[in-house]
């Protein structure tokens, strides 16, 4: 990995991004792990400011190849402190070495973390307030210290959080939001996974002083201009969305638009409806059968064809086509 630093000689330079890595690593049986910062950025016990710390995920271990292990850990010298990521006996999502034990969680220090999309439970109709890691299922999850001199420091986790353009730590809702204390002392960052499964990916790491360092600059709107090879701008502009604009997962399946103008995707977790600025997710929460979307079709009566696969149907079926009585019927959006 090629860490690009903004700290030169310890002193930090006129930036807000202190340091980043946008390349994707593949951490599987590490063990203790290995230092990904080179002394880059370092916070003690008497350090009384704010970092911002971002990175983000693609699991290739996930709840079928339990127990294992996986974490974006903080160290200093070989003492392990906080980590956020899938501790050992949690399963979900979870920070651990905290000062505080969550109510599911086996281990003293682990923490499961809220997530807006949460995991149905055995009674119908009832959602528990975490998410487990799932092969594929791409996360981004971003965390605020408050480091206290001489005593252990306030953690701010979200899960998943809005990074559009004009995004602020006070416009996060309070379902992708976990806070608690622990030790953040930090000379090095340390990659982590040992146990079940394949590993995870991690990428766009980032250490801000500020979290709008790390939303979208307003104006761009992952937008662009496709220029020449000559290098002259061509007329034809181009706009992508992704994980950062409000898209649920970059991976898609499946795209169709009905005749009311409405954009339909198909991922692994249901359907997400596109009005041209803000995606409208639509999942086994809102009654759609399958879950795991690999076709859709948009009728001449307005009505949309979805075609899933695996959960949802009888039993020895892979999936199948259901008809949404009208495109329109599905929740409005927002």
């Amino acid at each position: 990995m090629a860490a690009a630093s903004l700290l030169l000689g310890g002193i930090p330079v006129e930036a807000a991004v202190l340091w980043n890595d946008l390349g994707a690593t593949l951490v599987h049986d590490t063990g203790p792990g290995t230092d990904v910062l080179g002394g880059a950025i370092r916070r003690d016990d008497t350090a009384g400011d704010v970092l911002y710390f971002k990175f983000h995920v693609n699991p290739g271990s996930d709840v079928s190849t339990e127990e294992y292990f996986a974490g974006f850990q903080l160290f200093q010298g070989e003492a392990a402190h906080l980590g956020v990521g899938n501790s050992l006996s949690a399963w979900a999502y979870s920070a651990f070495n905290t000062d505080a034990t969550g109510e599911a969680n086996k281990v003293f220090g682990d923490l499961d973390l809220r997530s807006g999309d949460p995991e149905a439970s055995t009674s119908p109709g009832v959602f528990l307030p975490y998410e487990l890691p799932r092969r594929g299922l791409e996360r981004t999850i971003v965390f605020k210290v408050e480091f206290v001199p001489h005593a252990h420091d306030r953690i701010t986790v979200w899960m998943n959080p809005d990074l559009r353009p004009g995004a602020s730590e006070q416009s996060q809702p309070e379902k992708l939001t976990t806070t608690f204390t622990a030790d953040a002392s930090f000379d090095q960052i340390r990659l982590r996974h040992g146990g079940g499964g394949e590993g995870w990916t991690f990428s766009d790491m980032c250490i801000a002083t500020q979290f709008a360092d790390l939303a979208e600059p307003e104006g761009t709107e992952g937008g662009g201009t496709i220029r020449s090879a000559g290098g002259s701008a061509a007329d034809l502009t181009f706009r992508s969305w992704q994980r950062d604009q409000g898209l649920p997962q970059n991976a898609v399946h499946a795209l169709a638009q009905t005749r009311d103008g409405y954009i339909w995707l198909g991922n692994e977790e249901g359907i997400a409806r596109f009005d041209g600025v803000r995606f409208e997710s639509l999942g086994l929460r809102e009654g759609l059968r399958g879950g795991r979307v690999r076709a859709l079709w948009a009728g001449t009566d307005g009505a949309l064809w979805i075609g899933t696969a695996g959960a949802g149907w009888p039993a020895g079926t892979a999936g199948g086509f259901f008809r949404s009585a009208r495109a329109m019927a599905c929740p409005p959006t927002r």
